[in-house]
C-alpha cells in the first residue's frame, strides 16, 4: 500500500515581534479639550456688520434718550410757566372780587364839648365786590402829652363784633376807650397841652377763607395856639390789607 504522508500543519506563527503594536487615542473623561474653530471670511463680515448694527442701535438709543430727556424738561418748564400764570390769574381774581374795607372818622367837628373822651364816631364801609365775613373791630383810645405819641396798643380797649358788611352799606360805630375824661384833663386839652387819639384794627375774612385786617386811627388837638403834636405814628397807622 502506497505510504500516505501526512502534512505537518503549517506553523502557525505569532505576532511578528518586530511589529510595532497598533496606537488608540486615549480620552480622559474628566478633562475638558479646547476645540478651535477658525472663522472664515463670511463669518468675519458678518461679526462686523453686526457690530455695527449693535454701534448704531446704542447711538440711536442715546440720542433718543437725550432727545427725550431735552423734552420732558421743555415740558417741566411749561408747566411750571402754566402753573405760575393760573396762580397768577387766581390771585388777580380774588383780588378783584375779594372784600375790602375802610374806616373814615365822620366827627370832624374841632369843639371839646363834643367829645366826652378818647372816643369818637367812625364809618365802616365795604368798597369791594363781595362781602366782608365776620367782622371784628378791636379799639382803643388814649389822652396823650402834646410830646408823646400813641402806644397804638390794646390793653384797655374793647372788642365789637359787627357780623357781615355787604358792599355800599356803610356802618356807624364807636370807637376808642369808653371812659369818660377828667375835668383835668379837659383843661389839658383845652389848652393845647395833650390831644385825643383814637385808633382799632378792623378784622374780617372773604369770601374765599382768607383773614385780613384794616387798621385806623384819628387824633385831634384843641389848642388855640400852635403846637406840635407827636401824633405821627397815629396818621402812619392808617392801613388796608392789600394781601
Amino acid at each position: 500500500m502506497p505510504e500516505k504522508h501526512h502534512k505537518k500543519p503549517a506553523h502557525q506563527s505569532g505576532p511578528d515581534e518586530n511589529s510595532k503594536p497598533t496606537e488608540h487615542c486615549k480620552i480622559d473623561a474628566g478633562t475638558v479639550y479646547s476645540v478651535r474653530v477658525q472663522p472664515d471670511s463670511k463669518d468675519q463680515e458678518r461679526y462686523t456688520e453686526e457690530k455695527e448694527y449693535r454701534r448704531r442701535q446704542l447711538a440711536s438709543g442715546r440720542t433718543l434718550n437725550i432727545v427725550t430727556a431735552v423734552a420732558a424738561g421743555f415740558a417741566l418748564i411749561y408747566a411750571a410757566i402754566t402753573y405760575l400764570q393760573w396762580q397768577e390769574l387766581r390771585h388777580n381774581f380774588t383780588i378783584d372780587e375779594r372784600a375790602w374795607i375802610e374806616v373814615k372818622d365822620t366827627n370832624t367837628s374841632s369843639k371839646l364839648s363834643d367829645y366826652r373822651g378818647a372816643h369818637t364816631h367812625v364809618v365802616m364801609s365795604n368798597f369791594g365786590k363781595s362781602p366782608a365775613l365776620n367782622i371784628r373791630v378791636r379799639t382803643a383810645g388814649e389822652i396823650l402829652p402834646a410830646n408823646t405819641p400813641p402806644s397804638l396798643l390794646y390793653g384797655r380797649g374793647v372788642t365789637v363784633s359787627t357780623g357781615d358788611l355787604f358792599p355800599g352799606v356803610p356802618l356807624d360805630i364807636t370807637v376808642g376807650d369808653t371812659v369818660d375824661m377828667t375835668e383835668q384833663q379837659r383843661q389839658s386839652l383845652e389848652t393845647g397841652r395833650s390831644y385825643l387819639a383814637m385808633y382799632g384794627v378792623a378784622q374780617f375774612s372773604d369770601i374765599f377763607g382768607k383773614e385780613h385786617a384794616t387798621t385806623f386811627c384819628v387824633w385831634r388837638a384843641f389848642g388855640k395856639s400852635p403846637v406840635g403834636y407827636a401824633a405821627k405814628p397815629c396818621t402812619d397807622y392808617n392801613s388796608v390789607d392789600a394781601q
